[in-house]
């Protein structure tokens, strides 16, 4: 007679958890989608700006990429940002434009914080040249209907 009311008890615990999706729900999906745009640019364009930081909650950290040159370092959403406009309009890239797709992804959630585990690859918009790959390390919450950015780390592969 226990073991039916304490199976019946972890089933309830369990369904009050929800079970990690490897896609996750489509709102994360479109944020998701929305963070990667934001950050590509054309010869002398911006990046969206206004679009990263409507997807950044506000003391999200950034880590700069993984280097063992150096040691980890976070900043602040408006340090990163600042970094990466003053890299987008002097770097490498400053004439040529870099775009970043999401070759693969795996979403894990419940409730409302989740986490994105992306490989990506950065490449010139007007040859599609590959010029970088590496995997990003993404955490989430949800404020209301939108999923916000807590926290984005990156690490390169040496080569693409």
């Amino acid at each position: 007679m226990l073991r039916p009311i304490a199976s019946a008890l972890l089933a309830l615990s369990l369904s009050a958890c929800q079970a990690p999706l490897a896609t996750g729900p489509p709102a994360l999906n479109r944020a998701l989608d929305e963070l990667y745009a934001a950050f590509d640019f054309d010869t002398d364009g911006e990046a969206d700006w206004g679009a990263m930081r409507d997807l950044f909650l506000p003391g999200a950290t950034f880590v700069a990429p993984v280097n063992p040159a150096r040691p980890p370092s976070g900043e602040d959403a408006e340090a990163f940002l600042s970094g990466f406009q003053a890299w987008s309009r002097t770097g490498e890239y400053s004439e040529s434009g870099l775009y970043e797709r999401i070759l693969e992804r795996s979403i894990h959630h419940a409730g409302h914080i989740a986490h994105a585990w992306v490989r990506f690859e950065g490449y010139l918009p007007t040859t599609g040249e590959v010029r970088t790959r590496g995997v990003d390390s993404i955490a989430f919450v949800r404020d209301g209907e939108h999923w916000k950015v807590v926290s984005f780390s990156t690490q390169y592969d040496a080569e693409p």
